[in-house]
């Protein structure tokens, strides 16, 4: 069994792959927001310590999608940047670790998720928190854990499999994050 990223295969069969028709079976995975916060859910309910302490049901909270996002919204902020037209935090969250096809990855959820949870602890540690109720993630937290997961993704990953465009990624670096093909062009310097 071989198991490919999407990205991997398109690159693969760019440059050509003979007998791929001799691949018969092939199963994709679809990593929506249900099965996101599921695997959120999944990774709350393991902490035994936890689910006693907010009298967590682990068998409810897994097989309903609403005590998932119950579960969820107990321990994080109901929305990262508040205000009536900005998104409840797993869309915020969502939307910020998906990639250039609009695609989440859940390690680069895994990878928010764990970064804020030790920005949080340092935040308690030194008594910088604001904490209410059951919450366990400040806003601030998670904020400063996109920080640095998009510093460590913009290097690791773009910079280090995209060394050809090194100079128009760093240009990238001050810049807002969704950009047009017009911005694009002035940005590089290039005539559209």
């Amino acid at each position: 069994k071989i198991f490919l990223r999407d990205d991997i295969w398109r690159r693969i069969t760019k440059i050509g792959f003979r007998e791929a028709s001799h691949i018969t079976r092939k199963l994709t995975i679809r990593w929506t927001e249900p099965l996101l916060l599921n695997l959120i859910a999944r990774r709350i309910v393991q902490n035994k310590s936890l689910t006693e302490h907010l009298r967590i049901d682990v068998d409810t909270t897994l097989s309903h999608y609403d005590d998932q996002s119950r579960v969820f919204y107990r321990l994080f902020p109901r929305q990262i940047d508040i205000g009536p037209r900005k998104p409840e935090t797993l869309k915020w969250i969502l939307g910020r670790v998906r990639d250039g096809f609009r695609k989440v990855a859940p390690r680069e959820l895994i990878h928010l998720l764990n970064k804020s949870k030790e920005d949080q602890i340092k935040r308690i540690e030194i008594g910088s928190h604001n904490l209410p109720d059951d919450q366990l993630f400040e806003s601030a937290a998670i904020k400063n854990a996109l920080e640095e997961v998009s510093r460590f993704h913009f290097e690791q990953t773009l910079l280090a499999e995209h060394t050809e465009l090194r100079s128009n990624l760093l240009l990238l670096q001050i810049q807002k994050s969704d950009q047009l093909k017009d911005t694009l062009a002035r940005i590089w310097s290039v005539n559209v």
